[in-house]
């Protein structure tokens, strides 16, 4: 029997090494894609998935909702309730696919609207045909068997589904290769996702199925009107959180392309794919524990010296990891992109450093995301994703209708970042101090800004010694990456080794390396 360490040990694991290995790939993908098809496809690229991300909040959170349940009835071993709810979640998922799918054949005749220069497009390439292989490929993974991922997700076991889509992800990307160099067509390329990503959900769904055939299995009967009602209540509650995370994270690209350009809008996204894949790496070391902290909510009881000591340790594992990665990323920033693509790909100081910015004061609050998911505390904070809706949305467009084109990216996100810190970061930490833990934020708050500072001058620092080395090309961005990965780390040890969060830290890697020794 695995314990919830080991588990959240695996989770980390593929999750890291898997990500780091799908960066890799994204990235090959993208320099052959720029190489045969151009800019203007890579601003379509980044408009068609915002907007699908925006449909994709059909989906309300159910997901969510229904896994926070399944927390309880797994560990409470009760498989008749499990069953009702995957059954109650597969009739659910299988509605949402086709309303998503409907609601996007409703956009497609509308898409120019969210083009500012729709007419040049449409000089290159049929834009509203190349929407529907998006749509299709994303409407359809709510099919077959895409509800029985739960499953995983409350047995802390989501690494075994992560091998499987690396794995796919691998053959998906040398296919696209293949194709784009060979027809240099989109169509073609666009159609291999969509193929494999049905063939992946019913492979995965079988897999699951041998896993833990519980799955496999009808319910004797279904859920109770109350048991369906809270269910409801909480998939409300979640959906609101969905809303305002997907607004916030999804409507830059949007505005940009409305606004400026779809070419800024491509050359955005490729900073964007940098931070994307550094963010979702970090998001899946943090989310590994969150089926590990809701299945200690439910044992630790009325303990919370002992939740408050774990969500300290991930906090300040939160802070370090996020930390190091923005300081590596705006000095490598300029010598990255050189190298991948060209300087002329390189954009301004100002948008450079205002997305580290933006990847900080979201990253810093990761910690406090996954215990709000973690302890189900969606319906007491309802009315906050409404209101970050609202700032995100008029912020962004106010700040990008009146500063200059070639600061639009920095007008965006500064919207973004202002909408996040008048709603989420404050009011966020607050429900999850005083429900969680019943105790007030006061330190969580000085501490954010403390850390914020901290990272921000290390940036700032690390990038100005870098720019005085005599070099370039390769050899310019391995020295001063191992710059900003010797000097950060160096001196962050020195500063906090004696902090109990690093000694916890420590513990918990040498107590992990024993059991693996011992199994060996």
């Amino acid at each position: 029997m695995q314990g919830r360490t080991q588990k959240s040990f695996y989770n980390v694991i593929t999750g890291i090494f898997g990500q780091m290995f799908s960066f890799v790939l994204s990235f090959v993908i993208r320099t052959v894609f720029i190489n045969t098809l151009g800019e203007m496809y890579l601003g379509l690229d980044g408009l068609y998935s915002n907007i699908l991300s925006v449909l994709s909040l059909t989906e309300l959170g159910l997901g969510t909702a229904i896994v926070i349940e399944l927390y309880r009835t797994v560990a409470e071993k009760d498989d008749e309730k499990t069953k009702q709810y995957l059954q109650f979640y597969k009739k659910a998922y299988n509605c949402i696919g086709g309303v998503i799918l409907c609601a996007g054949l409703i956009i497609t005749p509308f898409l120019h609207l969210f083009i500012n220069d729709a007419e040049a497009v449409a000089e290159l390439i049929n834009y509203k045909f190349v929407f529907l292989f998006y749509l299709a490929n994303v409407s359809f993974s709510y099919f077959c068997f895409a509800y029985r991922l739960s499953i995983l997700q409350a047995h802390q076991q989501e690494y075994k589904s992560r091998i499987l889509t690396y794995i796919f992800k691998t053959g998906e990307t040398i296919l696209q290769i293949i194709t784009l160099l060979l027809f240099k067509n989109i169509y073609a390329y666009l159609i291999i996702p969509l193929a494999l990503g049905i063939v992946q959900t019913v492979v995965r769904g079988i897999l699951i199925g041998k896993w833990f055939p519980i799955v496999r299995e009808k319910p004797d009967g279904k859920l109770s009107k109350d048991e369906v009602k809270t269910t409801a209540k909480n998939v409300y509650s979640v959906a609101l959180y969905k809303i305002s995370g997907t607004v916030i994270n999804s409507t830059d690209n949007i505005v940009l392309s409305s606004f400026i350009s779809i070419v800024i809008t491509g050359l955005y996204s490729n900073y964007l794919i940098i931070t994307s894949s550094v963010k979702t790496i970090l998001e899946k070391l943090f989310t590994a524990f969150v089926a590990s902290l809701g299945n200690l909510n439910v044992e630790a009881g009325d303990n919370i010296e002992k939740k408050y000591s774990i969500f300290k340790t991930l906090s300040f594992m939160n802070f370090w990891a996020y930390s190091f990665c923005a300081v590596c990323l705006f000095v490598l920033f300029d010598p990255f992109i050189s190298l991948w693509i060209g300087d002329r790909f390189i954009m301004n100081m100002a948008t450079e450093f205002m997305i580290i910015f933006t990847l900080l004061v979201e990253g810093l609050q990761e910690t406090i995301g996954t215990h709000r998911a973690a302890y189900g505390l969606f319906y007491k904070g309802r009315y906050r994703p409404v209101v970050s809706v609202i700032l995100n949305i008029g912020l962004s467009i106010l700040l990008v209708s009146v500063m200059p084109n070639e600061f639009g990216v920095v007008a965006v996100l500064l919207g973004t970042v202002l909408s996040n810190l008048l709603s989420s970061w404050w009011f966020d930490a607050y429900l999850v101090h005083k429900y969680a833990f019943n105790m007030k934020p006061y330190k969580f708050y000085i501490t954010y800004w403390l850390r914020m500072v901290y990272s921000l001058f290390f940036c700032v620092a690390l990038r100005f010694i870098c720019s005085f080395i005599p070099l370039s090309g390769v050899l310019n961005f391995i020295v001063c990456g191992l710059i900003c990965v010797v000097i950060y780390n160096m001196v962050f040890v020195l500063l906090f080794y004696k902090r109990p969060e690093f000694e916890y830290l420590k513990d918990s890697v040498f107590r992990i390396l024993k059991v693996k020794t011992k199994k060996s």
